[in-house]
């Protein structure tokens, strides 16, 4: 047996030296199609980012630890040639693409990149000389996301068992080929589990029944630099676009379940990141945008949600969809949520609160801004069955002069709001003369991101997700050196048991 060992480590530091490394070549491979239920009515684009065309890992020998093997493998090319193979058996069309602009008739675009080339190499007891056994498990990040950009699906998964093969030391198997043939078998069945992920994805069979209901084109939004971002926080290359955003650095927010969708169920979503006149809301628009995803997954309509962002959400944008589009849907049946991320601003004279549109002026908050109390009383003169209003702003500044530190948002005081009806309830952000603060680590409002933490943490409860967003806000704003405390109103005990997202 020891003669065996020792002969196994004589062909190792025969074949590779105290250092090797091996470029693997290009090797065909044959695909066994997976088993498929049914396929998915979609047309897919398959996109193999650029920047991942090479994979590089480092083996260790255990016996020597300075003996080292390099793989370097072309896994760009053999995900294009093997994905779209594979994901034809689980969509009903599949195209290789290369970027934007897309092909008519694109639904969505997936995005596989290997993440990690595990390989090893093992003894084969053989009589007179041990052999060597290569052996690799590759695992693949894949992601789904739809032509606008914006994130569907993403999931990482790693081929259920290696493959493997014993090298025979023979002219025709050379090493570098008999590699990559193991790796390229490790891939494609990385990415037949994949598939099979993919034909049980609730929230991409969710994706694809919204795909095919009507759809009102005009809600169509560009995805916004911000959001980008979420796209890149999973370490997963975006989808080319004509602006190039900062790397983010926070985890997937995106909903982790789908509910169906419920028809008496209404939103108004503003985001107002870019002002006219005034400086940007961090992250506001990419806040409210996931805020929408959600308010889907939670069963409203794509149909049923009035999305205003920056230049859309003007005076006459906010009064629209508050004061006619609204009134105009509900019913005595329905739920009404109504979320603003953005500035807000004093009425100096009156100290009544107003939110800032994307045309406001905040020195003449009566011409341009919407008044807090304004929208309440639209709101409780609805007649729907629950209104749950979200703010994410606040406001600095004295003189009607707005003068914000970076990353805040302007105030709304929880403690003038003055509630009539008991169908409605308020989830602010900050309460007294606090700064809602927007975080540049997590690239979101603090509030908003603890919302949506919230929510993908099965709180369904205004009262629990008000319990889970205080406590967190508060020690993260600590941490960050500033003050900022959630408020609800009315209080925690009057809305427990009855207000639900």
């Amino acid at each position: 047996m020891k003669f065996i060992r020792l002969a196994y480590l004589l062909v190792l530091l025969f074949l590779f030296g105290c250092a090797q490394k091996f470029v693997l070549p290009e090797v065909d491979v044959p695909v066994s199609m997976p088993a498929s239920v049914r396929k998915i009515p979609m047309t897919i684009g398959i996109l193999v980012p650029d920047d991942a065309a090479r994979k590089t890992e480092i083996w260790v020998q255990p016996e020597m630890n300075s003996n080292t093997v390099t793989l370097d493998a072309p896994t760009a090319k053999m995900l294009s040639q093997k994905a779209p193979q594979i994901f034809s058996s689980v969509f009903e069309r599949v195209v290789l693409v290369r970027g934007e602009p897309y092909a008519p008739g694109i639904d969505a675009v997936l995005v596989p990149e290997v993440k990690k080339l595990g390989f090893l190499f093992a003894t084969v007891p053989n009589f007179p000389m041990a052999k060597t056994k290569f052996e690799s498990q590759v695992t693949v990040k894949s992601m789904l996301v739809d032509t606008t950009g914006m994130p569907v699906w993403e999931r990482e998964v790693k081929a259920p068992t290696p493959s493997n093969r014993v090298y025979q030391m023979s002219p025709e198997d050379a090493w570098d080929v008999m590699m990559g043939k193991v790796v390229t078998e490790s891939v494609i069945e990385a990415l037949k589990a994949t598939a099979n992920e993919i034909t049980f994805s609730k929230e991409i069979n969710a994706f694809a029944n919204r795909k095919s209901a009507p759809v009102n084109a005009a809600k169509t939004n560009p995805m916004p630099e911000t959001v980008i971002q979420h796209m890149q926080q999973i370490n997963t290359p975006a989808i080319p676009t004509a602006t190039t955003a900062p790397t983010a650095t926070t985890e997937n927010l995106l909903p982790h379940t789908m509910q169906a969708e419920r028809e008496n169920y209404y939103a108004i979503v503003i985001g107002i990141e870019k002002y006219q006149s005034l400086p940007s809301s961090d992250y506001s628009k990419a806040d409210a945008t996931l805020v929408r995803e959600h308010l889907k997954a939670l069963g409203f309509a794509d149909r049923n949600i009035e999305f205003i962002a920056d230049e859309k959400a003007t005076y006459s944008g906010i009064r629209k969809a508050v004061e006619s589009w609204l009134p105009r849907r509900v019913s005595n049946n329905s739920k009404v949520v109504v979320y603003f991320a953005g500035h807000g601003a004093p009425e100096p004279q009156s100290g009544d609160s107003y939110l800032v549109p994307y045309d406001g002026d905040p020195n003449y908050l009566l011409e341009t801004g919407y008044p807090l109390r304004r929208l309440y009383e639209k709101l409780e003169g609805l007649p729907a069955k629950e209104v749950i209003v979200l703010l994410d702003a606040c406001f600095t500044g004295s003189g009607g002069r707005s003068v914000l530190a970076q990353g805040a948002r302007s105030l709304v005081r929880v403690e003038k709001i003055d509630l009539k009806k008991d169908n409605i309830a308020v989830l602010t952000s900050t309460q007294g003369s606090q700064i809602s603060t927007s975080s540049q680590e997590k690239k979101h409002g603090l509030f908003t991101y603890f919302l949506l933490k919230a929510l993908n943490d099965g709180n369904r409860n205004l009262s629990d997700i008000y319990e889970y967003v205080r406590l967190r806000v508060e020690n993260e704003a600590k941490r960050l050196n500033v003050e900022q405390s959630p408020a609800i109103s009315p209080d925690p005990a009057s809305v427990k048991g009855r207000f639900a997202l």
